[in-house]
């Protein structure tokens, strides 16, 4: 017993003040200002999202988006991260006619295919710079929390309450090398 309370007391005042607290950042300006910016950043291809994490990526934009979007400079001397981007360009083609209403190649009175000139896309690449936020200074981007620091008072009862509340199990171990802080490179 501790200050009176035993464990299942102090379990469920702790359990009940992180819920609070997740209910209350989520109603909260801080979480929409984050979502706000969140949402200024483009959903990358496959391709290009694993072309950033290789280039050690995580929330990318052009030197003058960080300007012009966020009031954030990139550092003098960053190396830009390369990806792919779509470039299309049209060409004009001489191409056969189509009934629209049978979907067929219209011909001539002769029997021959009638052809227009038509731009036709064609689908290409280039190759762009970004930066990544660490990689840029300025104004800082909104956070949901801060970093924490230092010590946490009953540490192993909050855990434990943290634990029981979770939807997903839960374990805390040392980060390996080679890992991104958040998942192992071999799982």
């Amino acid at each position: 017993i501790l200050n009176g309370k035993d464990s299942a007391e102090r379990m469920k005042e702790i359990t009940d003040r992180l819920e609070t607290g997740i209910q209350q950042l989520f109603d909260s300006d801080r979480y929409k200002a984050y979502l706000t910016t969140m949402a200024k950043f483009h959903n990358y291809s496959f391709n290009n999202t694993i072309l950033i994490a290789m280039q050690g990526g995580n929330l990318v934009k052009g030197y003058k988006q960080w300007e012009k979007e966020f009031d954030r400079h990139v550092k003098p001397g960053e190396k830009a991260i390369k990806i792919l981007a779509p470039s299309p360009f049209t060409v004009k083609k001489q191409v056969e006619k189509i009934d629209p209403d049978t979907q067929k190649p219209v011909f001539d009175k002769d029997g021959k295919a009638v052809t227009e000139e038509k731009e036709i896309q064609i689908p290409a690449f280039r190759v762009v710079s970004v930066f990544d936020v660490s990689q840029t200074e300025g104004k800082p981007l909104p956070q949901l929390a801060s970093d924490l620091n230092g010590n946490v008072q009953q540490y192993e009862v909050f855990m434990e309450a943290l634990r029981r509340s979770s939807p997903v199990p839960m374990e805390i171990k040392p980060i390996e090398r080679d890992t991104d802080g958040y998942f192992n490179s071999t799982s």
